[in-house]
């Protein structure tokens, strides 16, 4: 599914003190699309979790959702996987949601 994802600037004109008038030359344009939706689940205490999913290359991102509250970190890309790093191991066995973004 196509995505387009663009940048505002933050110059905008501001008409007669009141309106604001957008700067649509400031745009940015960038294609990306996600390439493919998952989710695993990590076992209390992990520090990481490895994701296997086939791909053409190591040129994606991936963006993470975890159900506890931890930071987190891609490590390990390849064409057939990922590696997701925890700041804050789960408590409990826990869902972690990824999505694998690629530049069209």
């Amino acid at each position: 599914m196509p995505v387009n994802i663009y940048k505002q600037a933050l110059v905008d004109e501001l008409i007669d003190g009141k309106t604001i008038q957008r700067n649509t030359l400031n745009r940015m344009y960038l294609p990306f699309y996600v390439s493919k939706i998952g989710s695993t689940t990590v076992p209390a205490g992990a520090s990481y979790v490895d994701v296997s999913d086939e791909d053409v290359d190591e040129n994606y991102i991936v963006l993470v959702e975890p159900s506890w509250l931890t930071t987190w970190s891609i490590s390990n890309k390849t064409a057939s996987g990922f590696r997701i790093n925890f700041g804050t191991a789960p408590a409990s066995d826990s869902q972690v949601k990824w999505v694998k973004v690629r530049q069209a």
